[in-house]
């Protein structure tokens, strides 16, 4: 995955992005202009990073998941 043209092939068949630089010249149109795959400049400065939420966090939201998942 650190050559370009490996990581741009498995951009290419399952359309995800990489964090490979050198790929960008090997992945295909159709990905490399997809919005949701590869945000713009305005696009980059709307996300978000996750929260690690912790152990109880954590087990609060398993049991919320489950409940749903059982009815």
């Amino acid at each position: 995955m650190l050559i370009g043209e490996n990581a741009a092939q498995l951009s290419n068949m399952i359309g995800s992005g990489n964090v490979n630089a050198a790929a960008m010249p090997f992945i295909d149109d159709v990905v490399r202009n997809n919005q949701a795959v590869f945000p713009g400049a305005e696009g980059m400065k709307k996300l978000q990073m996750l929260k690690d939420y912790g152990r109880r966090e954590r087990r609060v939201l398993n049991r919320i998941w489950t409940e749903v998942k059982v009815r």
